[in-house]
C-alpha cells in the first residue's frame, strides 16, 4: 500500500470515527429560567416566567462599589433592542 493509500484510508477512518458522534444531544433540565424569581438591584421581585417569549440578558454587575460605568452600555443596548423584546435586568 502506498503512502497516499494509507493517507486516504486513515483520512476515511477519521471521518467516519468523527461522524459516528454526531448524534443530536438533548438536554432535559429539571428547571428552565422561567421557573426562577430574583431579586432585583432595587429589592423587588423578577419573576421571569413574565419574560416566556423573550429575549433575556441577565447581567450580574457590582452595583454597590461604585463602578457602574457599563450601566450606560447597558442603557443603550436596552434602547436599541427593547422594542425587539430584548430584557434587560440587573442582579444585585
Amino acid at each position: 500500500m502506498t503512502s497516499l493509500n494509507r493517507i486516504y484510508v486513515l483520512f476515511v477512518l477519521i471521518i467516519t470515527f468523527m461522524f459516528s458522534f454526531s448524534d443530536k444531544a438533548s438536554a432535559k433540565y429539571e428547571k428552565l429560567i422561567y421557573d426562577f424569581e430574583i431579586e432585583s438591584i432595587t429589592g423587588e421581585k423578577i419573576d421571569f416566567s413574565s419574560y416566556k417569549n423573550k429575549i433575556i440578558l441577565l447581567v450580574n454587575v457590582a452595583s454597590q462599589c461604585g463602578f457602574t460605568s457599563q450601566y450606560d452600555d447597558l442603557q443603550k443596548l436596552w434602547d436599541k433592542y427593547k422594542k425587539k423584546g430584548l430584557i434587560v435586568t440587573k442582579k444585585k
